[in-house]
């Protein structure tokens, strides 16, 4: 089902709101959104919740009624309570979404007898002036035992076009809402973690000045790593997205791809493209990888894997927009030394997306992790006798008994032969949730969230040559900037952290002041990737999702970090 919804500067998009084939960036773009609704109420009334979400189920507003017809209206972070209303009688719904570049976003809802005024005036039922939509919205949802509670929904990106706005079906979710990060909760088992004897250790963090508690870090006075600065590639006018960088070093160069598509991820036509330098900082022209693939499906880059020699290009095809659905699948492109060329998509396994490419276990098999199109966490261990010979261990539903929401997973082995694994959480509770296998992947430990701050974004970790680990993240609950670099001695407890050499904004006009790029108040930096390469690492990552760079920090500036 079609509606028409007005962009940034009267663009018009047309997209499906329960299959969205274009989405609204209420983020970037300072767009508008306009939803109008009848609820209906059940007998005995029931509370029930009318919800905008990304085409992947992630929410950035709500508006609810409960029981005794108590309203509220969530939007991104912030809540505000309204007036109570009948919850017996039927009640017209006016919903008004206004982004601002530079300031919090605004929601206004207008909730009316059938027969009152329906133009929005100054006479609104709820106000929230202080949350974020940022992000982009393609998806209606109810929650609550009446599934019918709210119908005759209509979505516009203005007020008149709701008149002849399409009717949209709305989905159901009975998953939680994300966790507000004002409630996140305190980490209370601060003994030393261990995987056989104290896996329920939620301690991960003892930094100097702040120790284990995340909320006092002040980022602005973290140490500055030195180090140098390169860019891969800008986004453009036909190309604007850039995310999903991965680094590799072989047959003497640097290797890096990334997927590649329009205006925002996970659309079809979304491909690959890769770029190699002989010294990870001067980089060669931009070149394709694998093109956009079949009708109405693309690609997510997903990891450079060197198996016996060999450069593997690890992807998930995909039927946008978004990865949930029919279609998933982990293919590999060879890259071909003789004609300097990569050959066609292999398959590797059905409905999987792994997070990083696989690694070497104690036994000498591979492992990665895979998420299903339904979101659930997998473990994938094989890869010897063949690219495409894995087993899958169940890990967990994506959405856990307390409400956490563990996705783009990634472990590491301890000096012991243990295995560690983080997890991004989605209930966004601001914090990195962890778990330990003693028996190689087979079976983990309960996840439990440490006292990590997280701004729910990918992270990534090395160990070095020098014997520390470094992780690579977005440590500021708040949002993706600054990204930082923090060291662990033992591969558990993170005790310094510094920011990156990141410049804070890139020297070309003809970028920057493209409309669509939003405002440069707030520049996002996530999706890192790092590896170790002449004593010195290099670290991929993308600028507002629209740009490749690599920033290289020589292991002796680590060194002079932990060494204060």
């Amino acid at each position: 089902m079609k509606i028409l919804i007005a962009g940034l500067a009267g663009l018009a998009l047309t997209a499906t709101i329960c299959q969205a084939q274009d989405w609204i960036d209420l983020g970037d773009e300072g767009a508008t959104l306009h939803l109008n609704a009848e609820y209906i109420p059940s007998n005995p009334p029931i509370a029930a919740e009318l919800i905008l979400a990304t085409s992947s189920g992630q929410e950035r507003c709500r508006l609810g009624i409960d029981a005794k017809g108590r309203t509220h209206l969530w939007l991104y972070q912030k809540t505000v309570e309204g007036p109570v209303i009948d919850p017996a009688k039927k009640q017209l719904l006016l919903l008004q979404i206004n982004s601002h570049k530079n300031a919090p976003d605004e929601a206004f809802v207008k909730i009316r007898d059938p027969n009152a005024d329906p133009k929005p005036d100054a006479n609104w039922t709820l106000i929230n002036r202080e949350g974020r939509s940022d992000a982009n919205l393609s998806r209606v949802l109810v929650r609550g035992a009446n599934k019918n509670a709210f119908q005759n929904i209509r979505v516009a990106g203005s007020f008149a076009a709701l008149a002849t706005a399409p009717i949209v079906k709305p989905g159901l979710t009975k998953a939680p809402p994300p966790r507000p990060r004002s409630q996140t909760p305190v980490a209370t088992n601060l003994t030393p973690p261990h995987p056989r004897t104290n896996p329920a250790s939620q301690l991960m963090l003892d930094l100097p000045g702040s120790e284990t508690d995340p909320t006092k870090i002040d980022f602005a006075k973290l140490p500055r790593l030195a180090g140098d600065h390169a860019i891969v590639s800008l986004g453009d006018k036909d190309w604007a997205f850039r995310l999903h960088n991965y680094l590799a070093h072989f047959d003497g160069r640097f290797w890096c791809f990334w997927s590649h598509g329009p205006v925002v991820e996970d659309r079809a036509t979304q491909h690959l493209r890769y770029a190699t330098s002989i010294d990870g900082l001067n980089w060669s022209e931009v070149k394709v990888l694998a093109g956009p693939p079949k009708a109405g499906f693309g690609y997510i880059a997903r990891g450079m894997w060197i198996r016996e020699g060999e450069l593997i290009a690890l992807a998930s095809l995909f039927k946008g927009p978004g990865y949930a659905g029919d279609g998933l699948e982990l293919v590999a492109f060879r890259w071909n030394a003789k004609s300097k060329s990569w050959g066609p998509a292999q398959r590797i396994l059905d409905n999987a997306m792994n997070n990083f490419p696989p690694k070497k276990l104690p036994t000498g098999e591979w492992m990665m992790s895979r998420r299903a199109s339904d979101r659930s966490v997998s473990i994938m261990i094989g890869g010897v006798k063949a690219i495409d010979d894995w087993r899958v261990v169940p890990f967990s539903a994506y959405t856990m008994d307390d409400g956490g929401r563990p996705e783009e997973p990634f472990w590491w082995t301890l000096p012991d032969k243990n295995l560690v694994g983080l997890f991004r959480d989605n209930s966004r509770s601001g914090r990195i949730m962890r778990a330990f296998s003693t028996d190689n992947g087979q079976t983990w430990s309960k996840m439990v969230r440490t006292n990590f701050p997280d701004a729910t974004s990918k992270f990534n970790t090395v160990k070095t040559s020098r014997g520390y680990w470094v992780m690579i993240s977005n440590p500021n609950p708040k949002r993706r900037n600054p990204l930082c670099l923090s060291v662990s001695r033992d591969g558990l407890i993170f005790t310094h952290m510094a920011l990156l050499p990141i410049p804070a904004k890139l020297d070309h006009d003809d970028w920057m002041h493209d409309p669509r790029f939003g405002s440069t108040a707030y520049t996002s930096l996530q999706y890192p990737h790092v590896i170790e390469h002449d004593a010195a690492l290099f670290v991929a990552y993308s600028r507002k999702k629209q740009t490749v760079e690599v920033v290289k920090v020589k292991l002796d500036e680590v060194d002079r970090l932990i060494a204060r």
